[in-house]
């Protein structure tokens, strides 16, 4: 029976730094990543009780609504790029690489993607969980329902900006560079996992970010600084770490692309939470015709 060019990949892992996940670094990885849902779930950490910080308001109606069209244009221009061909792989030269960048082009991992993908989504699971759950449970629905939307704004931005930035910037990822595989079974990997050339930057990461960073800040804000807040922060941050290292490790990202989606994530899950504060100097100027993002000293 034939082979398809991605099954042949799959079955066999390229040799060098990302030719697979190790046990050890298996393990470790679980390990991380189990300790990342221990820190993050509501748990009975020591923790100040505060009054609520955030509240909505008409403005909010133009950032939702903002950021759903990102991630919906974003989405559907990334659906739309055309995988390369053998022949355009194979024309493809490694050398033309960075050198800081170059040596994930010697990397894939399925194992390593794994990892990106399981990370990512218990951190996102996490920020949802944490967030949302103890304000439900105790019947504070309008609390929960605020903490929903910023939740949601953060994830459509997180969306929008990465997918819009890939569009655009249409940067091959590194595996079709890896002259361990032929062009042929490169050119398989990119039509059945689609978005070889949107490797810039790393959505994977900037999502992972973007939950860490608004779990950690609308934890802080709720309930003050301390220990556990700084668990959170530390526990949160290294499993978003993860997500990136995993993704260059699997051969799906260059460094560079992962430290890019790290600051966007990071910064969008930031400043929401900061948006939203009460008595915020950051207000929102809302005309039909724009939106206007103003700091008032």
């Amino acid at each position: 029976m034939a082979v398809s060019p991605i099954s042949r990949c799959v079955a066999t892992p390229v040799p060098g730094r990302g030719s697979g996940l190790s046990p050890a670094a298996r393990r470790a990885a679980t390990g991380l990543l189990a300790l990342s849902w221990i820190l993050v779930l509501p748990v009975d950490l020591p923790a100040q009780e505060r009054p609520f910080p955030y509240a909505l308001d008409h403005g909010d109606i133009a950032v939702a609504s903002v950021g759903a069209v990102a991630a919906g244009l974003g989405f559907a221009l990334k659906n739309t790029a055309a995988p390369p061909t053998a022949a355009e792989i194979a024309g493809l030269d490694r050398a033309s690489v960075n050198a800081f960048d170059r040596g994930a082009t010697w990397n894939w991992s399925d194992d390593w993607q794994d990892v990106s993908d399981w990370t990512r989504d218990g951190l996102v699971a996490a920020a949802t969980l944490a967030t949302l759950l103890p304000a439900a449970v105790e019947g504070r629905w309008s609390e929960a329902a605020t903490l929903g939307v910023m939740l949601a704004e953060t994830a459509a931005f997180s969306f929008g900006v990465t997918n819009l930035a890939k569009v655009v910037i249409q940067r091959n990822r590194p595996y079709l560079y890896n002259d361990a595989f032929t062009p042929e079974e490169r050119a398989g990997i990119a039509r059945e996992s689609g978005g070889a050339t949107l490797s810039f930057p790393s959505g994977h990461t900037s999502l992972a970010f973007a939950a860490a960073s608004f779990l950690s800040t609308t934890y802080a804000d709720l309930h003050g600084p301390g220990t556990a807040s700084k668990l959170i922060w530390g526990s949160s941050l290294g499993a978003a770490a993860l997500v990136g290292v995993a993704r260059v490790e699997g051969g799906k990202h260059f460094p560079t692309d992962v430290l890019a989606g790290a600051v966007a994530g990071g910064a969008i899950g930031h400043l929401v939470p900061r948006l939203h504060r009460r008595g915020t100097p950051v207000n929102l100027v809302v005309t039909p015709s724009y939106l206007v993002v103003r700091w008032s000293f």
